[in-house]
């Protein structure tokens, strides 16, 4: 197919991105060619057509649409999981060619606008084995937080691929297939493929210097470290491939240390519905979230998945949600300063790459400037909240001073008027009185014509000025140029017009190029505290979160934690309720019934037996969330909790098979049960829902037997409440010490079962199933039968059931 100057240019940039989408601008439009258009037109429902592109060439398929909806289109596409190059026109001497301006992929995205949820991370991740090592790295380059970590076990590095909110993979071309067969990554994630010889250790080393700025990687604790120079370096890489220029400033680099947190693994984050939930639940973030700002949004999930261990840092917050609880007028204060901070960490980002907007660097001021008013009116409390109480002042007067001393606040948000203050250049004073001055000008000369001519003034790019009158007004005088007719219009100009005009748009060009200089010069100073940011931000979120904390916790007259210090595990609960249901309740007016439990090392086992609906799998979630929400730094719904900090908390809970994987229950029941075993410590909490259900009664029960039996064995002692059906379970306490039965209060009245929804220290050998299936008002000619049949299995008369 023969190509115009057009074409070949498009296909000279598309050779080079062959694995993109290339968004092309002719004009006041972004066309999209060939096969791309036939993807474009199906994603972004824009239609699809051709375009003639000569006499003797072939056609060629295009879509497009306006330049000024690229925001709108480009979301859609990276949603998708398509990569882009954007190619804008470009004018030099009279030719017309275009560039590649920006090439934004699924984890590259810089712009908050294009971010669908903006209290979302949005990670980059690189991945490498070697010797059975893994290697992995992450990026949110909006924030510009970089993670890294190395190491043997798979389910470790599983969970931080379930735990980052990850939306493209970098690895080796030679691994693909067994990394996607070894994590549990989406199938349908973006990837990009590397040759083998880019994770050299040496070569990777000796770039990633460079890119830092560095005579040493050990700043930052990874310098024996190859896997993680390796991955860094990939991330690294890529993004210099991709023009974004920002890669000297992320160099806050981080080793995930998980030492520090609360182990949650991928099962136990989906089967408690902490951040996200398959079937429409109220989630656990959904429910705690009262923050203001993005920031605390952000920071509050953070908190979630990853629960704290340390001792002081959770009576620190502990301490905080006191205070407000205490200041309620001081609570109410910061509040309404909140709702003017905005999300400064990925401003402050768009402003490293020159791509931060007027309106922007006023979000910038006014963030800070409310900052530095929350720090002023929490001088009593600021010690507990930051370690670095001299930074937020030094960054008002280095950034918010100076951008006040430059900018005219109150004009920024308007183009019309003028932005820089008063005496900062006398070349901008003088290009602005003149421009002011000639625009004066035309609007006497327009009011003294109008007086005898009924017109009005007018204004098009294409046009420039122009007086336009109605055709029936024959009223036009002779030294008017003639310059467009319109349906019911005709539009004119005159000499003079045209002499202010050409007066106008000279200064005002002027004072744009001399604006744009000063406004270079002043975001090229503050660009260097960009290090402190990151400071600020989590100072601000950390308010946020801790707020909402209060808001809850005083709503709901929840309790502060008490840490009980001990080597093995413990948890005394009074009145302890499960936050989400109670909310529910509360919201129809229903009574929640608290229940009581202790737990410690010489009774680690509780089995609660009896039947479904009783409320056992409410009480396992409960007394979970209680212990993440105490390690989190938040108070508890509960009358009394004591507690000692765990180290990971393991879960199984859930009756779904897996149509991706094509797993049975069971297999999925036994993956769980068997990462669980092979991860546990001595400061573990675990949960088994119905264990054994997916499978018949004696291999179920055999099965379920015997992991008790292991788990009551271990010498790690870890705390185990097992709920099940399975009465035959009952009988473990006669022989191990440590365990313990509970069930939940069923009366029994008139054939009819009432659940109590309080637990006693006791078991339950009854399944009550018919009873329920009655409750629930099946048809009674079933409930008959099956009632039935039930005295004929209680006889051993199982041959003469029909």
């Amino acid at each position: 197919m023969k190509k115009n100057s057009l074409m070949k240019e498009y296909f000279s940039i598309k050779k080079k991105y062959s694995k993109y989408i290339i968004l092309f601008q002719v004009g006041e439009f972004y066309e999209i060619f060939d096969k791309d258009a036939i993807i474009c037109s199906k994603i972004l429902n824009i239609i699809l057509t051709k375009r003639n592109i000569g006499k003797y060439t072939k056609n060629i398929l295009l879509a497009g649409f306006p330049c000024k909806s690229l925001n709108i289109y480009l979301n859609k596409l990276l949603f998708n999981n398509f990569k882009v190059v954007i190619c804008n026109q470009k004018k030099k001497k009279k030719i017309i060619y275009r560039k590649v301006t920006n090439i934004i992929t699924p984890g590259t995205i810089i712009d908050y606008k294009l971010l669908n949820n903006k209290s979302n991370n949005n990670y980059i991740c690189s991945l490498f084995i070697k010797n059975k090592k893994i290697g992995i790295s992450l990026l949110d380059i909006s924030t510009r937080e970089i993670y890294t970590l190395e190491d043997y076990n798979i389910s470790i590095i599983n969970n931080i691929i379930s735990l980052y909110n990850i939306k493209e993979i970098l690895l080796c071309k030679n691994q693909k297939k067994e990394i996607f067969k070894k994590f549990n990554i989406n199938k349908n994630i973006t990837y990009y493929k590397t040759d083998l010889w880019f994770y050299k250790y040496k070569n990777a080393y000796n770039h990633l210097l460079n890119y830092l700025n560095l005579n040493s990687l050990k700043i930052y604790g990874i310098d024996n470290m190859k896997l993680c120079i390796i991955t860094l370096y990939i991330i690294y890489k890529y993004l210099l491939n991709n023009n974004i220029n920002i890669i000297k400033y992320i160099n806050n680099i981080k080793i995930i240390n998980n030492n520090k947190y609360l182990w949650l693994d991928n099962y136990s984050i989906n089967n408690l519905d902490l951040i996200y939930s398959h079937n429409n639940n109220i989630t656990l973030f959904k429910f705690l979230n009262k923050n203001i700002t993005v920031l605390g949004k952000r920071l509050l999930k953070k908190w979630i998945i990853n629960p704290i261990k340390n001792k002081k840092k959770l009576y620190n917050r502990y301490k905080l949600i006191n205070f407000f609880l205490k200041n309620n007028n001081i609570k109410k204060k910061i509040i309404k300063y909140l709702k003017n901070i905005y999300d400064i960490e990925r401003i402050y980002s768009k402003l490293l790459i020159n791509k931060i907007s007027n309106k922007e660097l006023y979000k910038l001021y006014i963030s800070i400037k409310y900052i530095y008013y929350i720090y002023n009116k929490l001088l009593l409390i600021n010690n507990i909240i930051t370690n670095n109480n001299n930074i937020i002042i030094y960054i008002y007067k280095k950034i918010c001073l100076k951008i006040k001393k430059i900018i005219n606040i109150k004009n920024i948000l308007n183009n019309k008027k003028k932005i820089i203050n008063n005496n900062i250049s006398n070349k901008l004073d003088f290009y602005y009185n003149q421009y002011k001055k000639y625009k004066n000008k035309l609007l006497i000369y327009i009011n003294n014509k109008k007086k005898k001519y009924k017109f009005n003034l007018k204004y098009n790019n294409f046009l420039g000025y122009f007086i336009e009158i109605k055709k029936k007004n024959k009223n036009i005088s002779k030294q008017w140029i003639h310059k467009q007719t319109l349906l019911s219009t005709n539009r004119y100009k005159t000499k003079y017009i045209f002499h202010l005009e050409k007066k106008i748009f000279y200064y005002k060009n002027k004072k744009i190029k001399e604006e744009k200089k000063i406004l270079d010069k002043l975001k090229k100073k503050i660009k260097k505290y960009y290090n402190h940011i990151y400071n600020i931000a989590y100072y601000i979120s950390k308010i946020d979160v801790i707020i909402s904390f209060t808001i809850i916790s005083k709503k709901y007259k929840y309790t502060l934690p008490h840490i009980k210090k001990s080597n093995n595990s413990y948890i005394k609960i009074i009145k302890g309720r499960h936050p989400i249901v109670e909310y529910l309740k509360n919201k129809n007016n229903e009574e929640y019934i608290s229940n009581d439990i202790k737990i410690n090392y010489k009774n680690n086992i509780i089995i609660i037996s009896g039947p479904n609906m009783s409320g056992k799998s409410i009480f396992l979630r409960k007394i979970t969330l209680m212990i993440i929400l105490a390690q989190i730094g938040c108070y508890v719904p509960a009358e009394y909790f004591k507690f000692t900090i765990f180290n990971k908390i393991f879960t199984r809970i859930g009756f779904n098979d897996s149509i991706n994987t094509g797993e049975s229950t069971f297999m999925i029941e036994m993956g769980e049960i068997s990462n669980t075993i092979n991860n546990i410590d001595y400061k573990s909490f675990i949960i088994f829902d119905e264990i054994g259900r997916g499978t018949s009664n004696y291999d179920g029960i055999s099965i379920a037997w015997s992991i008790i039996d292991y788990l009551s064995n271990s010498l790690y002692k870890p705390i185990v409440i097992i709920s099940t059906h399975y009465h035959e379970l009952i009988l473990m306490k006669k022989y191990y010490i440590n365990i313990k039965n509970y069930s939940f209060l069923i009366l029994e009245k008139e054939n009819n079962i009432y659940f109590m929804y309080k637990i006693v220290n006791k078991g339950n050998n009854k399944s009550y199933g018919i009873q329920i299936a009655n409750l629930l008002k099946l048809p009674k000619i079933i409930i008959k039968k099956a009632k039935h049949i039930y005295k004929k299995l209680l006889n051993g008369f199982f041959y003469k059931l029909i």
